[in-house]
């Protein structure tokens, strides 16, 4: 089988593809942290959409997607940072990065992250993401590429997700 794999904007069409791979993929690393009702919750899912099309129509905020052979298989989002200890004008943020499970270690998260650096490099001096502290693959895959933890960070909303940076 050929790989093909394509990075691109996102558009209003994949919509629905996107969020079922950040359903899959999610409950792939909360399974079994996280009550399996949570996890196949349609009105949690249809928040995880909202956030999803939010991100289309922000003009400030990209979305990029992968396609694997023709098959949308992976998505990121990205922009300004809404940590409250981040100036906004120069700290940009990985909102989300998700690749659907059969696709791990394909070589698309490491294609979405490029892109979505390289889109960022432009307007910010350093970049942060947010990453659920049990989520051993996502920490590693991050550090790899060279982000840091930022050990004094973490959110009062959220006290089990970890800050990570890294310098551009």
């Amino acid at each position: 089988m050929s790989e093909d794999l394509r990075i691109r904007a996102a558009d209003l069409a994949d919509l629905d593809d996107l969020s079922e791979i950040h359903t899959r993929a999610r409950a792939s690393y909360y399974r079994g942290h996280v009550d399996e009702r949570v996890l196949v919750d349609p009105e949690q899912a249809a928040r995880r959409r909202d956030v999803i099309e939010g991100f289309l129509y922000s003009p400030d905020q990209a979305l990029l997607c992968a396609e694997l052979d023709g098959r949308l298989v992976g998505f990121t989002a990205a922009g300004p940072s809404h940590d409250p200890d981040a100036d906004p004008a120069g700290v940009g943020e990985l909102y989300s990065l998700y690749v659907a499970p059969p696709s791990w270690r394909r070589g698309v998260g490491g294609e979405l992250l490029r892109a979505a650096v390289s889109r960022l490099r432009v307007s910010f001096g350093y970049l942060t993401l947010w990453v659920w502290e049990h989520n051993a693959r996502a920490r590693s895959f991050f550090a790899a590429r060279g982000w840091w933890l930022d050990e004094m960070a973490r959110r009062a909303d959220c006290p089990s997700f970890v800050r990570y940076r890294r310098h551009l």
